[in-house]
Formats: structure tokens, sequence, C-alpha cells
């Protein structure tokens, strides 16, 4: 297995982001700003020493406009972490990660990403864009707990 990069916790999505040191599979090319998960499932796989405390990982997220109402389970190293429910807007949702879900030895962790009603806009009326499209990612950060 190759190695991976390391991580400093903060990731950015869009033509300018550096989420492609981490992104692995099911990520569309970027956009200005943003960058979507293309197809059902999509992961990014980074080095990061295991956390002090349970840190929280923050998603600034857009969901794909259609009539179709978007979820996204998250999953730190296969264990479930958090779900999310898409609302039309763009939101930043918080979800708490225990710090033993991490690697123990920091030198491999995935976040994946699942949204089972992933859809192509043009086969719903929402447009010509024929990309398996769920959600565009903006931001993702692992932040400390504030409790």
């Amino acid at each position: 297995m190759s190695k991976v990069a390391a991580w400093n916790g903060a990731m950015t999505f869009g033509t300018g982001g550096n989420f492609r040191n981490w992104a692995r599979t099911g990520w569309s090319r970027p956009e200005a700003d943003i960058t979507w998960m293309e197809g059902p499932q999509a992961t990014l796989e980074f080095s990061m020493p295991m956390p002090e405390t349970d840190p929280v990982l923050a998603l600034k997220v857009l969901p794909v406009k259609t009539n179709v109402v978007q979820q996204m389970f998250v999953y730190v190293n296969g264990r479930f972490v958090g779900f999310l429910l898409g609302k039309n807007d763009l939101e930043e949702y918080f979800v708490p990660v225990n710090r033993e879900y991490f690697s123990s030895d920091g030198s491999r962790n995935a976040l994946t990403f699942v949204c089972p009603y992933a859809v192509k806009p043009s086969d719903v009326g929402a447009g010509p864009d024929q990309r398996t499209l769920s959600f565009a990612f903006v931001t993702l950060s692992l932040r400390e707990s504030s409790r």
C-alpha cells in the first residue's frame, strides 16, 4: 500500500482547494468553490496522529437540488459516526467522532461518505447534468470538541 498524505485537520474543496491530497474515490472534477461527490460513495484517506480527545468533524456541504432528499452516512475507518439529511441550502454539520476510531499509529485513516439516494439531475428533470450527485463539499475539518 502506498503512503498517504498527512492531514492537519483542515480541508477545502473546489478548484483552489487542497482536497486532492486525500481524495481517493467518488469525487467529481472540482468546480469554482465546490467539489461534488460523484456516485453513491466517496472516500478521503489521510495520515494523522490519533487525537488526544474526541474530535468533531465539521462538514460544510450543499445537497443537489432535486426532488430527492439526500442522505449521507459518515464513517471513520469503517465505523459509523453520523447521519446527515440534506436541506435545500449550504449548511454546516457537526459530527462527534470517538478518538479510538482513528488508527492508533496514525499512518492510515479513511473518511467515507455514503449517499444511497445520489441521483442524476437529468433523470429527475433538474437540469442537464448526467453525473450521479448527492452533496457538494465546500470545507471539512476536524476540531477539538468544545466539551
